[in-house]
């Protein structure tokens, strides 16, 4: 038995309205984005990137169409793709994590450690833990290691990230040859206990 036409659009609209998705009249291109949102729902992200560019083009300016290709492009693993939607997103000052995370990776991989601090410290904001933790591994990579081991001891007095912090301090010593300093860590003779 197959369902008439409007009766698969009400309840195509009736589960995006259920789950807070925005109602087909927000997207410029309904087909491409209910086609892109079925891909990313199950998980063939190279369609739903797709999918969701060919809707941009309709509506270039759309926010849940931006989030939606960068995030399908970040679960392709394909960052240099997503940044041109990224930096719209960034200048048209809007707030996401997706485009935050693709920001910052081009950043780091430019090895642009100043600008990528910069931005955390700005607000662009991924998440506490992995500000932090992104902004250490910088500081580093920039070689200011005495900001990096403080960035990482702050980390490791977050509650229930004491193993982390100190983890990752090790990782830091040891990337830079202080083997002894690291085990010192690791083996808890440092402070805390990495366990």
């Amino acid at each position: 038995m197959t369902m008439k036409r409007p009766l698969r659009f009400v309840l195509a609209m009736s589960t995006a309205l259920a789950f807070g998705q925005p109602a087909l009249a927000d997207v410029g291109d309904a087909g491409a984005y209910l086609a892109a949102r079925q891909a990313g729902a199950e998980g063939d992200y190279r369609n739903a990137a797709l999918y969701y560019i060919k809707a941009l083009v309709a509506d270039p300016d759309n926010p849940v169409l931006m989030e939606g290709a960068v995030t399908a492009q970040i679960g392709l693993g394909e960052f240099q793709a997503a940044s041109a939607v990224a930096r719209r997103m960034v200048q048209l000052n809007l707030k996401s994590q997706a485009a935050y995370v693709v920001s910052l990776a081009e950043k780091l991989h430019r090895k642009a450690y100043d600008e990528a601090i910069a931005d955390i410290a700005a607000g662009n904001s991924i998440g506490s833990l992995i500000d932090g933790l992104v902004t250490a591994w910088a500081e580093l990579g920039a070689g200011q290691m005495s900001e990096a081991l403080a960035g990482f001891d702050t980390l490791a007095t977050a509650q229930g990230l004491q193993a982390f912090g100190l983890y990752h301090k090790a990782l830091a010593l040891a990337s830079v040859g202080d083997f002894e300093g690291a085990d010192d860590v690791l083996a808890g003779r440092a402070g805390g206990t990495v366990k």
